[in-house]
């Protein structure tokens, strides 16, 4: 049973019906309540003001003792000259964001057509009026009374506000009905008076426990305004998904919603304020990670031009012949070998790739720079004239993209990354990054850069095409011909991961009127990490399904999380078996299962004095752990489950 249904069934029993509002009726999308203050110190640009506004509310309290609770009036008297203006503007920004919890409007209208009366009450210093006209905006009409602690002088969390409701309305307290979030005022005082309560846990909350948030990322949201925002977002999506029973989403839009808009939002957001920051009036983002970042980009109302483009590494390679290695430099022969005879019969022998380009230095160069010129007409023909460019990309380690557009447009750019790999062109190239500089492997490997699975990322914000080897000369892409039904199923999924991201953009644009939500790299990071560290069933599940492209010839496909595996795969080939089932990111109960019968013990020795024996080692939890210590030297230690 639902839990209006719940409710619904406890109102029939009684004639009042008593609500909270905020966090009951009303919902706010902060985490905690003075993120509000936090986020409009950010947006009007008014430093320590969420400290101000606190400090001023304390010191009301202070200054009147003789009053159970306060007035909005009496903090804004306390706040320093500088923040007075801040009072309208502070009702502006809660009757912006406050909506109606669609749960307990269902109940408050059912308790209506049931013919009960209706009270509102709650411990709150903002004008009953204000408050009646948010209501009023949400759907809430035609209460009989209005209670607000700051003007009665009375409270909840002494029951001097019940008492008052019961001699109002002249009932017995066991005829009235309160619903409320806090735990204290809303349920435990009002059962000491032989009032009916249910204590009504927060929307955050009933999320928080549905989705097993972990607990890191919870104190992530406490302290971060964009985390606070993102969780607060998502419970509220949650329910409103709750509240159909069948939601309109598939996975692959929630999982949209959930991590492909956070991520082009936030990326995109400093895309958006690095642009306005270097005065660029032209924007390209950079085919096929640009592709939804350029969509998201739309949805933000800016005067900057933004065009999609094509600038392959591999045309890096063949126009500007820009190439590391052997590797690269091979694949540029094999390209014009298709349309030069001369270079098609002499590389037949050759046993060095880049000293064979260099031998035959002048035919490379002629051939490259008539593609070059094909390039140049085609992106001087799809991006108009402007007096400041920027490319957007995900990942560069050699600013290959950058380098080619820059030849394009016979103008210097400013590349805009995610992240940088290396430092071998930081100083030759204009750049800016996202989460900064990384130069070591140790570096890219850290989750706090890349997350603990950057494959995820790509595969979230991408594009639905194939990829792409080269333009033909209207400067239209030839696509990679990969008949993989892994590629298949990637491009099949990919609109409805898009749809949901952008989604998740108008909501933040809708709810905060495209105010910025401060989302930080770090923020994001956190984000998608506690996905990948703490997956449902159903996440593992359909990714299952779900395999990417290890090398740049699309000929190696590797598990993004994990893969199914056969009972029968690990009696025929158990080594074979266990070995895959190793290098999962991700495992089933069943798979572990496996695995702790093909590996059931791992022994750490270090000497016969200290040794950890850990049995069932590839259990995702630890279980338990017992240590054994002979004197102050000799220590064993036996444990069940994942050692770290």
């Amino acid at each position: 049973m639902l839990l209006k249904d719940k409710l619904k069934k406890r109102i029939k029993e009684i004639s009042i019906v008593s609500f909270d509002i905020f966090d009951t009726l009303l919902f706010r999308p902060y985490a905690k309540p003075i993120d509000l203050f936090q986020h409009m110190e950010k947006f009007f640009h008014k430093p320590l003001f969420c400290e101000q506004r606190i400090k001023a509310e304390q010191s009301a309290r202070q200054s009147h003792p003789d009053l159970v609770d306060i007035t909005y009036d009496m903090i804004y008297d306390e706040i320093e000259t500088e923040y007075k203006e801040m009072q309208a503007k502070e009702k502006a920004w809660e009757k912006m964001v406050l909506r109606a919890n669609p749960e307990l409007l269902d109940v408050y209208k059912y308790a209506q057509e049931q013919g009960k009366k209706i009270v509102i009450a709650s411990d709150m210093y903002l004008p009953s009026e204000f408050i009646a006209e948010i209501l009023q905006k949400n759907g809430f009409n035609n209460w009989d009374k209005l209670y607000v602690s700051g003007e009665i002088n009375a409270i909840k969390g002494n029951g001097s506000m019940f008492k008052q409701i019961i001699s109002d309305f002249g009932v017995l307290p066991q005829q009235i009905l309160h619903i409320g979030d806090n735990k204290k005022s809303d349920y435990k005082i009002p059962l000491k008076m032989q009032i009916k309560a249910i204590h009504y846990s927060s929307i955050y909350k009933q999320y928080c426990r549905a989705n097993k948030c972990n607990f890191s990322l919870k104190h992530e949201s406490k302290t971060s305004l964009g985390l606070s925002i993102i969780y607060s977002m998502m419970a509220y999506k949650w329910l409103l998904d709750k509240m159909q029973q069948k939601t309109s989403y598939n996975y692959w839009q929630r999982l949209g919603y959930q991590y492909s808009g956070p991520i082009g939002y936030g990326y995109t957001r400093f895309v958006t304020q690095t642009a306005q920051e270097n005065n660029i009036d032209s924007l390209l983002f950079v085919a096929r990670d640009g592709y939804l970042l350029e969509k998201i980009f739309k949805e933000f109302s800016t005067d900057i031009k933004h065009n999609y483009i094509y600038a392959p590494r591999f045309l890096n390679h063949i126009c500007r012949l820009d190439y590391c290695n052997d590797k690269e430099a091979k694949t540029v022969i094999e390209y014009y070998a298709q349309e030069n005879e001369e270079i098609k019969t002499l590389s037949k022998n050759m046993s060095n790739p880049s000293m064979f380009i260099e031998e035959h230095k002048q035919i490379f160069k002629d051939l490259s720079e008539r593609q070059m010129q094909y390039y140049k007409q085609y992106i001087q023909r799809i991006v108009p004239t402007a007096k400041k460019y920027a490319c957007v990309d995900t990942i560069t380690g050699q600013f290959s993209s950058q380098k080619i557009i820059q030849q394009g447009l016979s103008a210097p750019i400013l590349g805009i990354y995610w992240g940088i790999c290396e430092d071998m062109f930081i100083n030759t190239y204009q750049h800016k990054s996202f989460v900064g500089l990384c130069t070591t492997q140790d570096d890219r490997r850290e989750k706090n850069y890349f997350t603990k699975n950057w494959n995820f990322i790509e595969f979230l914000i991408t594009s639905p095409e194939h990829p792409i080897k080269n333009l033909d000369k209207d400067g239209n892409p030839i696509y990679e011909n990969i008949n993989n039904a892994y590629e298949i199923k990637r491009s099949e999924l990919y609109p409805f991961i898009e749809n949901g991201a952008l989604d998740f953009t108008k909501d933040v644009n809708a709810w905060f009127k495209g105010a910025d939500i401060h989302l930080t790299s770090q923020d994001i990071i956190n984000w998608v990490n506690a996905y990948i560290e703490y997956p449902q069933k159903e996440d593992i599940k359909q990714m299952q399904n779900i395999k990417i492209a290890e090398d740049a010839s699309h000929q190696i496909w590797i598990p993004l999380f994990g893969i199914k595996t056969k009972l029968i795969d690990f009696i025929k080939s158990p080594h074979k078996t266990v070995k895959v089932m190793k290098s999962m990111q991700w495992r089933t109960l069943f798979q572990s299962f496996l695995l702790c019968i093909g590996k059931p013990v791992s022994l750490r020795i270090h000497g016969m004095k200290k040794i950890t024996m850990i049995l069932c080692p590839y259990l995702k939890n630890k279980y338990m752990s017992m240590v054994f210590e002979m004197g102050k030297n000799w220590k064993y230690k036996v444990i069940i489950g994942k050692d770290k």
